[in-house]
């Protein structure tokens, strides 16, 4: 029965380490969303800081932050996206540790039941042999 047990909590930890790097795939997604979000707010940011010599540059910049921010907005979306990506891998990531953690009881809970059967088991015999060879 423990063989049983092992090979399902060996397929368990395997799931537990998937969970694990789907998470840290998320998380490094996410990371890489946000510094792109962050480096089109500082673009924005000196694009507008900049004064404009001509009416031209100035119509320019206006365009170009436009549409900084347009590309922002998309960019937003997507990190929320990604943070919720990565919400749903860290709840994946706790049921499947949960998981594991039950079987690996579960499995401490047989072998011990085991024991202490095989322990009735050998007294019980013990308990025989000694009774028969008192009847001789």
């Amino acid at each position: 029965m423990t063989y049983r047990l092992d090979r399902l909590l060996e397929l368990r930890r395997q799931a537990v380490m998937a969970r694990a790097r789907e998470l840290s795939d998320a998380e490094r997604a996410e990371d890489a969303l946000r510094e792109k979000l962050e480096a089109m707010d500082a673009a924005r940011t000196a694009a507008q800081q900049r004064t404009p010599r001509t009416a031209g540059d100035a119509v320019k910049t206006r365009h170009y932050t436009e549409r900084l921010a347009g590309e922002r907005a998309q960019q937003a979306d997507a990190v929320r996206a990604a943070a919720a990506a990565t919400r749903a891998a860290r709840k994946a990531l706790a049921e499947a540790r949960a998981d594991c953690d039950a079987l690996e009881r579960h499995r401490e809970h047989a072998v011990a039941s085991e024991r202490l059967r095989r322990g009735r088991r050998e007294a019980s015999e013990a308990d025989d042999l000694a009774g028969r060879s008192r009847k001789k």
